[in-house]
């Protein structure tokens, strides 16, 4: 019964036990706190095993959910490959392409001079009907160079409408195929022959096409020299007309045709002869 109720830890025995010793050693002050120190380790060791049991009592009552989904692999074989049917087109392979066939002298009327008498009543002349080539030479365009080598300008077609220069009844817009001045242009053949060469151009279809041809124009040489009513008598493809017409477009004035004095209209019809060059 004394022995049940003796407390070792009371502060009487600890300064009887410790009564003529070292005090400041440790042992002391580690006894003195016992008690606090007892306490702090029971009630963290009850804390961490209640944490313990709560988290494996909330893990029981929720257990994992196993995924049961079933994975199914299919392989598809690829559908067999059919090779299309080829549609075999024999095509009949082209010859070259036939030489223009050389252009036939155009054909105009001629018109003589006719004679106004004193009481301006003009004679009538029935018109004469002769084939007459356009001009006297071609205007050749080879595809080598900026253009072709380019004769001589056609000195136009002979024969046409005169008027006598003291006449009062002449229509200002009278045109004339053939006067007794023939317009010429300014700086003479030579010149004219120039500007073809350094404005003409072998159209590329043409080109490739190694095709060839003689392109016939018209045109009207007004009084000033200028020229109007630029026209294709007769195209050839290809491309060589809208060349010639282009080119024709651009061409410097004239030196005006005379009659009996008086600069008139006069109407000029050429051909400008597009050829390939040899080593092409």
């Amino acid at each position: 019964m004394l022995i049940s109720e003796l407390d070792l830890c009371k502060r009487e025995w600890l300064e009887l036990v410790f009564a003529g010793r070292n005090k400041t050693y440790g042992a002391y002050e580690l006894r003195t706190r016992y008690n606090g120190i007892m306490l702090r380790a029971v009630a963290a060791t009850v804390f961490v095993v209640s944490a313990f049991a709560i988290t494996a009592n909330i893990i029981s009552h929720h257990p994992v959910v196993e995924d049961n989904t079933k994975t199914i692999t299919v392989t598809i074989q690829p559908p067999p490959s059919v090779k299309p049917k080829e549609n075999v087109v024999k095509v009949k392979p082209e010859g070259p392409p036939p030489a223009a066939k050389p252009a036939q002298p155009a054909s105009i009327q001629r018109y003589v001079p006719y004679v106004v008498k004193p009481d301006i009543e003009a004679e009538h002349i029935e018109p004469i009907k002769e084939d007459v080539a356009i001009g006297n030479k071609d205007v050749n365009v080879p595809n080598s160079g900026p253009a072709g080598n380019v004769l001589d300008i056609p000195e136009g077609t002979p024969g046409g409408t005169g008027t006598n220069a003291n006449s009062t009844t002449e229509d200002p817009g009278t045109v004339f195929l053939s006067v007794e001045d023939m317009p010429q242009p300014k700086g003479g053949p030579e010149a004219w022959s120039k500007f073809l060469q350094k404005n003409l151009r072998y159209p590329g279809m043409a080109q490739e096409a190694g095709a060839s041809g003689k392109v016939f124009l018209s045109f009207i040489i007004e009084k000033d020299g200028h020229l109007t009513d630029i026209k294709l008598v007769r195209g050839a493809g290809y491309g060589f007309d809208e060349e010639a017409l282009r080119v024709l477009k651009l061409a410097p004035a004239w030196s005006p045709g005379k009659q009996n004095g008086n600069p008139v209209r006069v109407q000029y019809t050429i051909p400008i002869n597009f050829q390939l060059s040899n080593d092409n």
